[in-house]
């Protein structure tokens, strides 16, 4: 046999290594010593995890699935999440509590004229996943609207509906029924959120004004109210000196001074009238009275 017959043959006797790959840990399949431990016990020691620990553990086994997955368990962590839930909708369980907890992922909401519900809407919002800005941004997908006068309004406005301009309604809404509602229902009106004062009108033409307002959803008011009170004035709308009597000019003069002083913007009428033809709140800086 010749030097390349041997090596053939070496090669062929050599003999082979198998490779054995390493074998998984044993799953889980049982309740371990759970299932021993009396029911009060094994609730005091559930009631010490997070959602997402309990999440975990109702992956482990039937038996645990089922004692995690109690509504006494879920009801401290759904009302942690949502004070105000009663219930009514679903009883408290993993679902109930998984469709809030991301019920906002992906959106980004900002607030206008909402004075103290900021704050707690902010909260609810981070809270179920979503994020909360104070200015608007390119990013903002919903505007909470408490006004629709204010700069913030005007441009979801002319964002050519991809700033959803809704009210504050539609965030409890969505939390209560934990489903996002459809904005279109929830969209404000016209005039919402203002509070107009006339000075140096006619009776006619205060009662004309007041048809438009309330029929927009405004609110008319005989009384320039400061910023503090409960319902404090947002526009002040002037009459035509011309039309006004003689008697009626210095109170309307008084106005005009209280409402600089409290940076309430003097408007005229045409303010109102451009708003009700365009549907759209005019820029009061454009009819401001001097």
């Amino acid at each position: 046999m010749d030097v390349e017959g041997k090596a053939e043959a070496t090669w062929r006797s050599a003999p082979r290594r198998r490779i054995v790959p390493p074998r998984p840990p044993p799953a889980i399949t049982s309740s371990g010593l759970f299932h021993l431990l009396p029911s009060d016990c094994l609730e005091r020691v559930l009631a010490q995890l997070s959602p997402p620990a309990l999440c975990q553990l109702m992956a482990v086994s039937r038996f645990l699935r089922l004692a995690a997955s109690h509504s006494a368990l879920w009801r401290k962590h759904c009302v942690a999440l949502w004070p105000a839930d009663t219930f009514t909708t679903a009883p408290p369980s993993p679902s109930t509590y998984s469709s809030r907890v991301h019920l906002f992922r992906g959106l980004t909401i900002c607030s206008t004229s909402l004075g103290n519900e900021a704050e707690a809407a902010s909260t609810l919002v981070r809270s179920m996943g979503g994020t909360w800005t104070d200015a608007l941004t390119s990013a903002t997908t919903h505007l909470l609207c408490g006004a629709t006068h204010t700069k913030k309004a005007r441009l979801a406005l002319h964002s050519r509906g991809r700033i959803h301009l809704v009210c504050s309604n539609w965030l409890h809404r969505s939390v209560e029924s934990a489903q996002l509602q459809p904005e279109r229902v929830f969209v404000p009106r016209l005039l919402h959120g203002a509070v107009i004062c006339v000075s140096g009108m006619p009776a006619e033409a205060r009662r004309q004004v007041r048809n438009l307002v309330t029929r927009y959803g405004g609110v008319y008011d005989e009384t320039l109210r400061p910023p503090r009170s409960t319902q404090p004035s947002t526009h002040l709308l002037l009459g035509s000196s011309n039309s006004a009597a003689i008697d009626k000019l210095q109170a309307c003069k008084t106005c005009t001074v209280a409402a600089s002083r409290w940076k309430v913007p003097v408007v005229n009428i045409a303010w109102l009238l451009d708003t009700v033809s365009l549907q759209v709140p005019a820029d009061p800086l454009n009819y401001l009275r001097h």
